[in-house]
């Protein structure tokens, strides 16, 4: 059974909706300030209604034609694979990242992650590298976050 895109965008934008009423009450830093800790749900909840909206809206533009003919497709296509390989990726970082750590981990996955989407290994590996030393970089050393060390140890 096919759900409608008009339902998904309803309860996405219904879920926006929840969202923003719940951090209403949230503290705020400053008086006065905007940033606290309802900013990030905020835009959260916004993007949901908003890009809900959008699917509710295609959803009935859709649903003026006539509804094609169910098909059984294979559930195990190649984005249920992709997705299933993500959280594969998601347990082998809990899994490994204190023994390798962060640097050595994060690496393994992109790359792996990369040439499972048939990305040239020339590109994988030097974007692995940037996106492992920035993300490394925004998080160890700008947002003080400890990562985990591992076999680095240094």
């Amino acid at each position: 059974m096919r759900v409608s895109d008009f339902y998904t965008g309803l309860g996405s934008a219904l879920l926006g909706g929840i969202i923003y009423v719940l951090t209403i009450h949230f503290p705020a830093l400053e008086e006065g300030g905007w940033i606290g800790p309802a900013l990030f749900p905020r835009i959260l909840a916004i993007l949901f209604a908003f890009f809900g909206t959008i699917l509710m809206v295609q959803g009935v533009i859709r649903r003026s034609g006539a509804p094609p003919a169910p098909t059984r497709q294979p559930w195990l296509t190649g984005p249920t694979i992709n997705a299933l390989c993500v959280i594969a990726a998601i347990i082998f970082y809990i899994v490994v990242s204190e023994f390798l750590g962060f640097l050595v981990t994060a690496f393994i996955i992109l790359t792996l992650l990369m040439l499972k989407l048939e990305v040239k290994i020339t590109v994988c590996i030097p974007t692995s590298l940037l996106l492992v030393a920035g993300i490394y970089y925004l998080f160890a050393k700008m947002l003080r976050v400890p990562l985990p060390w591992g076999i680095l140890g240094w």
